[in-house]
This record gives C-alpha cells, sequence and structure tokens, in this order.
C-alpha cells in the first residue's frame, strides 16, 4: 500500500514509542511517502525543541520517497484546500498540500491531525 506520512505520523515516530511502533510497523511493510512541507514542519519543531534534525532528515530519507513541490500539486492544492476548509475550517494550508500529495499519489495518510479526521483516504493513528 501507499502511505503518505504527515508531520504528525513523523513526530510520533520520533518521540512517542508507542505510537512511534505503529509508524514503525507502517514502514516496514509500505511504499511510503513524505511531502517536502512536512520536511519544513519538522525542521522547524527541531530547530524549537533540540533535535538533531539532520539525523531525522537522513533517516526520513532512507525510509520514504520525498515528495517535491510539482507544477500538478501546486495546481490542485487550491481547490482541494477550499474543500477541505468546508470539512474542516481550521485546516492549515500545510495540511491542504499534505492531503494533496496523498491524492497525487494514490496513497492513503498516516496521521493523528484532528484536523483529517472524517476524511477520506485517512488511517488514524489513536
Amino acid at each position: 500500500m501507499k502511505i503518505v506520512l504527515d508531520t504528525f505520523a513523523w513526530v510520533e515516530y520520533f518521540t512517542n514509542p508507542k505510537r512511534g511502533k505503529i509508524v514503525e510497523d507502517y514502514l516496514a511493510a509500505n511504499e511510503i511517502f513524505t511531502p517536502e512541507i512536512v520536511l519544513i514542519e519538522l525542521s522547524c519543531k527541531a530547530a524549537r525543541e533540540g533535535w538533531d534534525f539532520d539525523k531525522c532528515l537522513n533517516f526520513i530519507k532512507a525510509k520514504s520517497s520525498i515528495v517535491s513541490f510539482s507544477e500538478t500539486l501546486i495546481k490542485n492544492v487550491g481547490g482541494i484546500y477550499i474543500k477541505l476548509k468546508e470539512k474542516s475550517p481550521n485546516i492549515s494550508l500545510a495540511d491542504a498540500i499534505i492531503y494533496t500529495t496523498t491524492m497525487l499519489c494514490g496513497a492513503m495518510i498516516l496521521t493523528g491531525d484532528k484536523h483529517f479526521k472524517g476524511l477520506e483516504k485517512v488511517l488514524f493513528l489513536e
């Protein structure tokens, strides 16, 4: 199965042994994708909390395919963002980019972010 890991999932992997094990199981058995925006969010969190971001980044690059911003993503994210805002008014543009990446990859998203709850193509960490 194709799985997009969002920022929430990667943070859980690196910081929460219980949920991290769930994420690890997905890493072992699926084709994993990480959107560039997730790396940017993780870089900010690492700087704020004193993580070794280089170590995390190297691991993510070894375990997943990094999905760059593409013209197709750029063209589609606006419409998807508007539709997502109708269902989840507080969803961020970054979340919309991650969700759009998920749709364009033909994947499921692994997350625990409450903004994705109830959307299709979501595997929710609980």
